[in-house]
């Protein structure tokens, strides 16, 4: 009995290991939800351009939300997910990565959102 719970306990340590490997590996993802007719927005979107650049692995996401009802449907879920509070939900830029989200742009984004890429 011993045996197989030493073998279990082994197995699930190798589980966990690759697990972990893998998740090292996998690309930060950034989701950016913007409007078309927003100032701050496409300073966003320029930033996110030079991003890129920088970092070339990193995957970004874009979703125009004015015109369109499914990507308004996946801002919701992204207000769900990671816990925005009623008062800072509907206003963009709005910007998702793995850890952290932000409301808006300014100088202050600027360096979160690169900062939660480098973690």
């Amino acid at each position: 009995m011993r045996k197989i719970i030493f073998f279990i306990f082994i197995l699930g340590l190798a589980f966990v290991s690759f697990n972990s490997t893998q998740a090292q590996s996998v690309a930060p993802v950034v989701d950016f939800f913007y409007s078309a007719t927003c100032s701050h927005c496409a300073a966003e979107k320029e930033f996110l351009t030079g991003l890129k650049q920088k970092y070339p692995e990193i995957q970004i996401n874009e979703y125009e939300v004015i015109s369109s009802a499914e990507n308004q449907k996946i801002l919701k879920d992204f207000y769900e997910k990671y816990q925005v509070p009623e008062k800072e939900r509907g206003w963009v830029p709005a910007t998702f990565t793995p850890t952290k989200y932000f409301i808006g742009f300014n100088e202050q984004t600027k360096k979160g959102i690169e900062n939660c890429l480098k973690e």
